[in-house]
């Protein structure tokens, strides 16, 4: 009888192990992706930030200003790789509740290496004609010490977001990245008044092009990907050939507590989850298996009680 129960402990043991090492091989990593329908809401305020009112044809200084994102999937568009989130961006003067500006984006994106992908009419403000590089919304699960494109909807193309170290945002020990997106022509305004850019009465009508640049740092968690912490520097502004110039923008953007702790209490429990898959439970099952497979061959191997050995 005792053989018995070690032969089904050896068996119950190499089929723990065998789940282990499938676990950790196969269906973690089969799991383990950006979710095909979040839901997120979050907001970045700047103070003392400045801004030309197109209503009232004249700029705004000392404003208090809110860029508040909204993020969602669109699961009739998600596969078992491919994800797609619709964002939209409201920047409201607060105090004033004026719009300032607002905007579209829509990303399909590789679930697991989270980058861009060619499909699913993803494009900036309807424009599907841009071709979608490098990381988009989403930062890849298990984030490396290193330097990644990111995508930058304003400019339309990616620009490298090189690792600076790690910081804790309220609790969780971050990565943190930072992106320099330089000086760069993003437009052209065809019928601006001459004298809101500086020139002369006798200017008339002008054409100006829109140049956009901006210091973006993200702080990323490492275990799920997640951005906890977002900070944007902003500069906007119109110029002329003849030298014109009107500052459309200039914001210093940071996101706010509330926002900061709710992603942060999601990124906490993302990454207990991939924990769980990645490690906890092959370690559990494998060791299981083994102590299973231990007791077996020590049921196996062990005589019968009052058995003894007969001389040759």
């Amino acid at each position: 009888m005792r053989r018995v129960i070690g032969l089904i402990l050896i068996g119950l043991g190499t089929c723990s192990v065998a789940f282990a090492a499938l676990l950790s091989l196969y269906i973690a990593p089969t799991l383990i992706a950006a979710p095909a329908t979040p839901g997120e809401i979050t907001t970045l305020r700047a103070e003392n930030a400045t801004y030309f009112d197109a209503k009232r044809g004249q700029t705004t200084t000392g404003a208090t200003v809110t860029a508040t994102n909204t993020v969602k999937g669109d699961k009739k568009a998600a596969t078992d790789t491919i994800a797609v989130y619709d964002s939209f961006t409201a920047v409201e003067d607060v105090a004033a509740g004026y719009g300032i500006a607002y905007s579209t984006q829509r990303v399909a994106f590789d679930r697991r290496s989270s980058q861009q992908v060619s499909c699913c009419k993803a494009g900036v403000d309807g424009d599907t004609t841009i071709k979608p590089a490098g990381i988009g919304i989403v930062w890849p699960i298990g984030v490396d010490k290193k330097t990644y494109q990111v995508f930058d909807a304003s400019t339309k193309q990616p620009w490298p977001a090189t690792f600076a170290g790690t910081d804790k945002v309220h609790g969780l020990t971050a990565y943190k990245f930072v992106q320099h997106i330089p000086d760069t022509k993003v437009g052209t305004e065809p019928s601006i008044p001459g004298t809101l850019l500086g020139l002369p009465k006798n200017s008339g009508v002008v054409t100006a092009d829109r140049y956009y640049k901006a210091d973006v740092t993200f702080w990323i968690d490492p275990q799920s990907g997640a951005v906890v912490n977002q900070e944007q520097q902003v500069h906007s502004e119109l110029r002329t050939t003849s030298g014109g110039m009107l500052v459309v923008a200039d914001f210093d953007l940071k996101m706010v507590d509330a926002s900061q702790k709710h992603l942060v209490s999601t990124a906490t429990s993302s990454g207990q989850q991939i924990m769980l898959l990645r490690t906890a439970s092959p370690l559990f099952a494998g060791g299981l298996g083994l102590i299973f497979v231990v007791l077996g061959v020590v049921a196996v191997g062990r005589r019968p009680s009052g058995q003894r050995r007969i001389a040759a």
